[in-house]
C-alpha cells in the first residue's frame, strides 16, 4: 500500500494550507480487486440519448453505451484523507503525516469498519478558522501567503511505502445522507444536488463524507444545507478535488459545519454521480451550477431520487457548568469557531479568568495572574516580590528596599534616574548635565556630544580614540580624544572625579610635537591652544 499527494485536493481554506492524500492498496493487500477496475472511457460529448431531467430517460439504452464503450483498468484510492495546516509546514513533515496514517486507515479497512475508525484520535482536532477571527486585511494577507504554498504542495511527487501495522480507534456519532451505493440510475454533470433522506442526527462537524460516482469527477465539492420545500441554504462546504468512479470514494479529515436537520449536498464540476428513482426515498432538490455559498435559493424538486452521498462526524465536546469539586476543570464549549475555557476551582488554590486582558488576586499561595499581551502586574502579600512589567519599558531602581522584596518600576523610554540615600550611587545622564557629589559617589559631566567616563586605581587601561594618543606615566591611564569628547581621569579614592582632560603644561609640547601638522590645524584650532593652555585644558 502506499500514499501520495492528490493536487486536485490541496487548496487554502479559511487561512490554512488544505491537504489531500491518496491511499491506495497494492496488489497483495487485502480487498484490492474491490478498487482495481474496468472503467468505460467516456467521450467527449458524453451520451447524447434522450434526458428526463438529470437522468437518462431510458435507462437501458443508457447502459448499452457504457458497455460499447473501450475500457481501461483503474486503481481507484481505497480512501483519501485531509489535513489543514499552517503554510510554514515543511514538505519533511506533510510527508511524516503521510507515513502516519495510512496504517491506520488501511487496519480499519481490512477490520470492516467504518473507514473514519482509522483516524487517530489524537490528530482529530478542528483547524482555526481565520476568515471568522481575523480581521479582512490579515486575512487575505494569510490567504495569500497560504495559496503559494499551496502551489510548492502540489508539486510534490513522493509516493510513500509502509507495510507497517495500524489500529482502529472511536467511529462516529453524526450520521447524514442517502448513502454512497451502486445505485440504478445518473445525474448529469454541473448540479448541485441535495439529498433530503437521512437528515443529520445532531449538531456539530461532519469529518468524513463517501461518495459513489458512475463516471470519473473533477472539481467536486460537498456540504451541508438547510430549509425546507424548495428553499436550501448552504451551511457550509468542503472541497474535496477530482473523484474516481466506480467505487465508493472516502473522505475523511473534513471539518464541515452540521446541525440537526441538515442534509447532505454535492456538486461536480465534470462526471456524474449514481443516482437513485426509488419511490421510498424522500427526494432530492437540485440547481444548476455550484450554489455552496450562494445563500438562500429555489431548488427544483427530484420526487424519489437520491445522490449517493454520505457524512460522518462528531458532535462537540459535551459542556459542563458549575465548579469541579474533584477533577479541577470546568469546561465551557461556546461553538464556532473556538472554544472557550473557564476554569474555577475551590479545593486548589488557583483562579484563572481566560480573556484577553486577565487580572486575578490570591491571597495564600503567592500566584496572580495579570495582563496576557499588555501589562503584568504583581503584588503578594507572602512571598515578597512585587512586579511591575510594563510594556516595552526600561527598568529602573529607585527609591529603598523595606526588606521583603524588590521594588521595581518601568518608564515608558530609555530614559535612567536613581536617587538612593545610603547606597552611594547617582548617575544623571543626559545631554549636557553637571552633578558633583559631596564626599560618596559619582561626579560626572557629560558634555555635548558624548562623554568617556574612566577611573583608574592603578591597573591601567590604556584607551585612544581615533585622533590622539598619549602615554601614561605609570600611575594610571590617561586619555585623549577627538574633538567635543570630553575625558573623565583620576581618581582621589572615594570616587570618580573629573578633570577636564589634565595635560601638564611640560607634555603639552612634546604631544603637539608627535601630531601631524595637518591634523592640528584640523583639530585644534591655534587660538583655542594659546586660550586653554594651562593647567587645565
Amino acid at each position: 500500500m502506499f500514499v501520495k499527494v492528490e493536487p486536485s485536493g490541496c487548496c487554502e481554506r479559511k487561512g490554512l494550507v488544505q491537504i489531500r492524500f491518496c491511499m491506495y492498496l497494492g496488489e497483495s493487500d487485502y480487498g484490492y480487486e474491490k478498487h482495481h477496475i474496468l472503467r468505460p472511457i467516456i467521450p467527449p460529448e458524453g451520451y447524447t440519448g434522450e434526458m428526463d431531467g438529470l437522468s437518462p430517460k431510458d435507462i437501458e439504452d443508457y447502459q448499452n453505451w457504457l458497455d460499447s464503450l473501450p475500457k481501461v483498468w483503474q486503481t481507484n484510492p481505497f480512501h483519501n484523507h485531509f489535513i489543514y495546516v499552517e503554510p510554514e509546514i515543511s514538505d519533511e513533515e506533510i510527508m511524516a503525516q503521510m507515513q502516519f496514517h495510512l496504517p491506520n486507515f488501511y487496519a480499519a479497512w481490512c477490520a470492516g469498519k467504518p473507514i473514519r475508525a482509522g483516524w487517530d484520535v489524537k490528530t482529530r482536532i478542528h483547524p482555526k478558522r481565520y476568515d471568522r477571527i481575523e480581521s479582512l486585511e490579515a486575512y487575505a494577507f494569510r490567504k495569500a501567503i497560504c495559496e503559494e504554498r499551496v502551489q510548492a504542495v502540489r508539486s510534490i511527487l513522493a509516493q510513500i511505502e509502509t507495510n507497517e501495522k495500524g489500529e482502529t480507534f472511536p467511529a462516529t456519532a453524526i450520521l447524514i445522507g442517502p448513502g454512497a451505493i451502486n445505485r440504478v440510475t445518473v445525474a448529469t454533470t454541473a448540479y448541485t444536488l441535495i439529498g433530503l433522506d437521512n437528515p443529520a442526527n445532531a449538531t456539530g462537524k461532519i469529518t468524513s463524507f463517501e461518495l459513489w460516482f458512475n463516471t470519473n469527477a473533477t472539481g467536486v465539492k460537498v456540504g451541508t444545507f438547510y430549509g425546507s420545500g424548495t428553499d436550501y441554504t448552504s451551511r457550509d462546504v468542503e472541497t474535496v478535488g477530482n473523484v474516481t468512479s466506480g467505487s465508493k470514494q472516502t473522505f475523511s479529515g473534513l471539518d464541515c459545519d452540521v446541525e440537526t436537520g441538515d442534509f447532505a449536498g454535492v456538486y461536480p464540476a465534470t462526471g456524474e454521480i449514481e443516482w437513485d428513482n426509488t419511490l421510498e426515498l424522500a427526494g432530492a432538490r437540485h440547481k444548476i451550477g455550484d450554489q455552496f455559498g450562494a445563500g438562500q435559493q429555489t431548488y427544483t424538486v427530484a420526487a424519489a431520487m437520491a445522490p449517493s452521498i454520505y457524512g460522518t462526524g462528531e458532535t462537540p465536546p459535551t459542556e459542563k457548568s458549575g465548579t469541579d469539586t474533584g477533577s479541577g476543570v470546568d469546561a465551557k464549549a461556546s461553538g464556532n469557531p473556538i472554544a472557550t475555557l473557564v476554569l474555577a476551582e475551590t479545593g486548589v488554590g488557583v483562579e484563572a479568568l481566560g480573556d484577553r486582558i486577565f487580572d486575578a488576586a490570591e491571597v495564600g499561595l503567592g500566584a496572580d495572574l495579570a495582563l496576557l499581551l499588555a501589562e503584568f502586574s504583581k503584588v503578594d502579600t507572602a512571598v515578597g516580590i512585587d512586579i511591575i512589567i510594563a510594556f516595552l519599558k526600561v527598568a529602573q531602581k529607585f527609591g529603598v528596599d523595606s526588606g521583603i522584596g524588590v521594588d521595581v518600576s518601568a518608564p515608558l523610554k530609555a530614559f535612567f534616574s536613581g536617587l538612593d540615600a545610603g547606597v552611594g550611587v547617582e548617575a544623571i545622564v543626559s545631554r549636557d548635565l553637571a552633578l558633583t557629589e559631596a564626599g560618596l559617589g559619582v561626579d560626572a559631566r557629560i558634555a555635548l556630544l558624548a562623554g568617556l567616563i574612566r577611573a583608574d586605581a592603578g591597573a591601567g587601561v590604556d584607551i585612544s580614540s581615533r585622533s590622539f594618543l598619549v602615554y601614561d606615566s605609570g600611575l594610571g591611564t590617561d586619555i585623549a580624544g577627538p574633538l567635543l569628547v570630553t575625558i573623565i581621569r583620576t581618581d582621589t579614592g572615594s570616587g570618580v572625579d573629573i578633570a577636564y582632560m589634565y595635560i601638564p603644561p611640560s607634555k603639552l609640547v612634546s604631544l603637539i610635537a608627535s601630531l601631524p601638522s595637518r591634523q592640528i590645524i584640523a583639530t585644534l584650532p591655534k587660538r583655542e591652544i594659546i586660550t586653554t593652555v594651562g593647567d587645565r585644558l
